[in-house]
């Protein structure tokens, strides 16, 4: 057991490792890769027959059936800015807009199991992180993607990127 704190820019005040649950939920995630945007499969699944645009409601729902109740009843949201705001507000928010070498930033902080948040220049997106590289790049498995749950890669210089929550803290 460890007592978290939150990661600063160039500095860690301890060594993030990713545990099981986090891994489980990178798996979790993958497990939906092809499901598709309906009434069908994504909607009525991940955003309770709602239609609307369903990225952070499959993070929600994936993250909330892995972790079960180690995650406090106000975690997550049907939107990527309410996921923000939720890490940010639990001091659990890895800001990547300031950080001076991003790409070291990513590769030394960020962990499998992780929330990506896309929040700049007007775009929102998110997903779950299933891999980070040595460069700094990474992998996600994102729902809504191109109307379905898929993996994609992202370089530590995406200009749409704004940080990723991370959910250590909720680990047991």
């Amino acid at each position: 057991s460890y007592s978290y704190s939150k990661p600063k820019f160039g500095k860690l005040t301890f060594p993030r490792c990713t545990g099981a649950l986090q891994t489980d939920l990178a798996q979790n995630a993958l497990s939906y890769v092809g499901r598709v945007n309906s009434d069908r499969e994504g909607n009525r699944l991940f955003s309770g027959g709602r239609n609307q645009a369903w990225c952070a409601d499959f993070v929600t729902s994936v993250t909330r059936d892995t972790f079960g109740s180690q995650l406090p009843s106000s975690f997550g949201s049907s939107s990527v800015s309410g996921l923000q705001s939720w890490g940010r507000s639990h001091d659990c928010y890895l800001d990547v807009t300031s950080a001076s070498d991003r790409a070291d930033y990513i590769a030394q902080n960020v962990k499998v199991g992780d929330i990506m948040i896309e929040k700049r220049g007007g775009k929102s997106h998110t997903g779950i992180v299933t891999k980070v590289n040595p460069d700094g790049s990474f992998e996600t498995v994102e729902g809504n993607c191109s109307n379905k749950v898929k993996t994609q890669r992202y370089s530590a210089n995406s200009s749409t990127l704004s940080g990723f929550v991370t959910l250590d803290r909720y680990v047991a």
